[in-house]
């Protein structure tokens, strides 16, 4: 019996040609590798990207709102808020990048998160047995189980950036993810995912899932307010769109910033849906905040009502403060000056849809995106 495959796209994984070829865990670093700064050129063009948040900061912050990060683990840092149980060891990074588009705080350079009054509770998926230093590998039912800790946590929103490209004629039983999607539903759980990058066996009639369940938000990656990325997998229903790309972020090994390096040396922002998709789940946890009784149908049909309709692109001052009868009536007070405070026939892989390279003192290079 085969499995849907879980692995992760970034600089320590190689994508496959047919199948799931995995980089094998001997050619794997097993030891974290260590990380340089971001330049200040990068730190300066990500804080330009925050200060397209700030007027959303006026009505919420997304404090008292859990967000869970389904990823490859995400690091203690001190712009970041975590969950007590935080599930950290995020040798990849990943995590760590995802974590700080949604919950980032200011520490006087300017670089902001979406919701950087979110709780952020990281939230590892692996294969049992899997060595612990590689993030990259996973199955249907790992995710599964991961959504499920996430709710047990009492989360409010979950990001997954992670996908499987699905051929149109697949036949899948796809019932445990059904499952686990419509108790998020039930329990007022709003699931966002990466919407795919396209390439390889991911052709524009594929069905990339999670992104594509009817619960949850699939988001793609712009390259400008009114221009999705090339490699942005095209939605099959409402469109929701955000910026892809992230010049400086979170380091996963201490306290400052990092940067990217594409396979050529150069200088390069991170790149890919998955940073699209925090953006987003940033943006739910700030009208989770402002809207505390509405059902996770209400904040998508919130959301897809204040984008650009061409586009989806997503602004959070503009959905945080979109009229909306069926949220608005139960609107919570907000200070408006607040301070930041089940098998498949076939192979399928599962990617962490994004990539750049960390900028690493052991020179490790990879994919410009995932």
């Amino acid at each position: 019996m085969k499995h849907l495959r879980l692995s992760a796209l970034t600089a320590l994984t190689l994508m496959f040609a047919g199948g799931t070829q995995i980089l094998a865990p001997s050619a794997v670093a097993q030891q974290c590798p260590a990380t340089l700064g971001a330049s200040d050129a990068a730190i300066r063009a990500q804080a330009m990207q925050a200060d397209t948040y700030r007027p959303a900061h006026r009505f919420a912050d997304g404090a008292g709102v859990t967000v869970a990060v389904i990823d490859t683990g995400v690091e203690p840092h001190p712009r970041l808020l975590l969950h007590e149980d935080n599930e950290a060891g995020d040798c990849q990074a990943h995590g760590t990048i995802v974590a700080g588009i949604i919950g980032a705080r200011d520490q006087g350079d300017g670089v902001v998160g979406v919701a950087p009054g979110a709780r952020i509770l990281g939230i590892r998926q692996h294969n049992e047995g899997q060595d612990q230093q590689d993030d990259t590998t996973g199955s249907l039912s790992t995710l599964v189980d991961a959504i499920q800790r996430a709710i047990d946590h009492k989360v409010d929103v979950i990001n997954i950036s992670l996908a499987a490209c699905v051929p149109a004629d697949a036949e899948l039983d796809l019932t445990p993810l059904e499952q686990v999607l419509a108790r998020a539903e039930a329990e007022g759980v709003v699931v966002v995912a990466a919407a795919g990058n396209a390439g390889g066996t991911c052709d524009a009639q594929a069905k990339v899932l999670p992104a594509a369940m009817p619960t949850v938000l699939g988001v793609g990656a712009l390259v400008n307010p009114r221009q999705l990325a090339d490699y942005s997998m095209p939605a099959l229903g409402e469109k929701l769109s955000a910026p892809g790309h992230v010049a400086a972020a979170l380091n996963p090994r201490g306290p400052g910033l990092v940067g990217g390096l594409d396979q050529h040396h150069n200088v390069e922002a991170f790149e890919g849906t998955s940073f699209a998709a925090p953006v987003v789940s940033g943006t739910v946890a700030l009208l989770r905040q402002r809207y505390p009784e509405a059902t996770p149908g209400e904040i998508r049909e919130l959301l897809w009502n204040s984008v650009d309709p061409n586009t989806g692109t997503i602004h959070p001052d503009t959905a945080i403060s979109f009229q909306h009868t069926a949220a608005t009536h139960r609107e919570a007070h907000i200070q408006a000056d607040r301070p930041h405070g089940s098998p498949a026939r076939g192979h399928l892989l599962w990617v962490l849809l994004g990539s750049g390279a960390i900028l690493l003192s052991c020179v490790i290079f990879g994919p410009r995106r995932g």
